[in-house]
């Protein structure tokens, strides 16, 4: 009997903005659960980013967050 292997491909990394929220990398928001300041780095899967924190003592700590936890920028 023959064996299969199925390696798992991901799809091609999708540009590091969306197109359907119009987040770019590089802006900031706010991470609603903590309200902590955030960098958006990369796109991470369907609906998450990247980020990293951009304030206090966790400073540049990454995380992943779903965008719809990202609201506004800090400046606005």
């Amino acid at each position: 009997m023959k064996t299969r292997l199925f390696l798992a491909v991901s799809p091609a990394k999708r540009p590091f903005d969306s197109w359907e929220t119009g987040m770019k990398a590089g802006e900031k928001k706010i991470f609603i659960k903590s309200g902590n300041e955030v960098r958006l780095v990369e796109r991470s899967g369907q609906g998450d980013w990247v980020v990293e924190r951009t304030r206090g003592a966790s400073k540049g700590k990454r995380m992943i967050c779903p965008e719809r936890a990202l609201v506004g920028s800090p400046d606005a």
